[in-house]
């Protein structure tokens, strides 16, 4: 049974205080934009753009200047699976999530495969990361996947055409506790690559909706899986995270869970992280749709769960699989034509 610890680090709310205190204006602005999705149009303008020769080149040179040691994982997969570099890891979209900064986006990218390998071993890590792939004779997460679909999924993009993610803890229950850890991060992994590949996330962001229900258990909260869990989104993908919406019941549970959450995250992404009381009741629910709806999303686009009226995709892996054997169909049928 896992447990928060009373020695484990936290975020105070004085220390949050203190943060968002020591800010300049422009950094208060930038919040403020991220949250509300107010720059999403020049973000998408400014990643939309293509990337210049000057700019790659600046990027493999920074990789080169990081030792050996620590970019081994990248060197293994260029060797092993070239196509996957531009595939699934496109130092393009490095770029585009570091603003441009070569040394940053370098270090995200071993970061990246580093992470990869260690999750999946070598045995995994330098295949597809598709259903397919890397997951096809994976049965825990496959099991995982038809028994928690809503553990992590899509919704659609908000109002200014940023990624959705939505992850909801209702139905966790002793099943789920008896999961391995690792079990979860390869199924967070998946979600995680697909949203890296949609092209609003790339040149818009994501924001997350993260919905905590009020059977939580303290017992089921895993802080070292939690802190793998924020460096998959937060730290590895080429995907900026713009906002973070915590959807739960007020009480006790929260308020010793969260400041140890908040410990894994940057200050930035604190500043970006909004908490939202949730309604339980059928008659208030609406005030839970309230809450969220001002930071750029819209009825149709939130769960009913949350006062919304869109319908959650449970059947999404059966969608998945069907999109990835008719990809690999065309891909075969291309490889013909080329051929003749």
């Amino acid at each position: 049974m896992f447990s928060v610890s009373h020695t484990a680090p936290r975020i105070t709310q004085e220390e949050e205080e203190r943060d968002y205190a020591d800010l300049l204006p422009n950094e208060k602005d930038d919040i403020l934009d991220d949250i509300f999705g107010r720059n999403a149009e020049e973000i998408a303008e400014r990643n939309s753009r293509e990337i210049t020769q000057q700019e790659l080149d600046a990027f493999h040179k920074a990789l080169e200047e990081i030792p050996l040691q620590d970019r081994m994982d990248v060197e293994a997969a260029t060797l092993y699976c070239p196509e996957l570099i531009s595939s699934e890891s496109d130092p393009k979209h490095y770029l585009r999530c570091e603003e441009y900064n070569p040394e940053k986006a370098a270090a995200r990218f071993v970061e990246y495969w580093k992470m990869r390998v260690e999750i999946f071993g070598e045995e995994k890590a330098f295949l597809p990361m598709t259903l397919t792939g890397a997951y096809a004779d994976d049965e825990e997460v496959l099991n995982m996947m038809a028994d928690f679909p809503l553990f992590r999924t899509f919704l659609p993009d908000d109002e200014h055409g940023r990624t959705v993610i939505y992850g909801r803890t209702s139905h966790q229950s002793t099943e789920y506790n008896n999961i391995h850890r690792d079990v979860k991060l390869r199924y967070v992994w998946f979600n995680a690559q697909m949203a890296a590949k949609r092209k609003s996330s790339i040149c818009r962001g994501v924001v997350c909706i993260f919905h905590q229900s009020r059977n939580f258990r303290i017992s089921l909260f895993d802080r070292i899986k939690e802190k793998k869990l924020m460096k998959i989104w937060l730290g590895v993908m080429p995907m900026k995270v713009r906002a973070i919406h915590y959807c739960c019941v007020q009480g006790s549970v929260q308020d010793m869970m969260l400041p140890v959450v908040k410990a894994f995250m940057t200050r930035d992404i604190r500043q970006r992280f909004i908490c939202h009381p949730l309604q339980t009741s059928p008659k208030l629910i609406h005030r839970s749709l309230e809450e969220i709806l001002p930071y750029g999303f819209t009825a149709g686009g939130i769960p009913s769960s949350l006062g919304g009226t869109f319908e959650v995709n449970y059947n999404w892996i059966q969608d998945q699989l069907t999109t990835e054997e008719r990809n690999s169909q065309k891909s075969l049928n291309d490889e013909h034509d080329t051929e003749h």
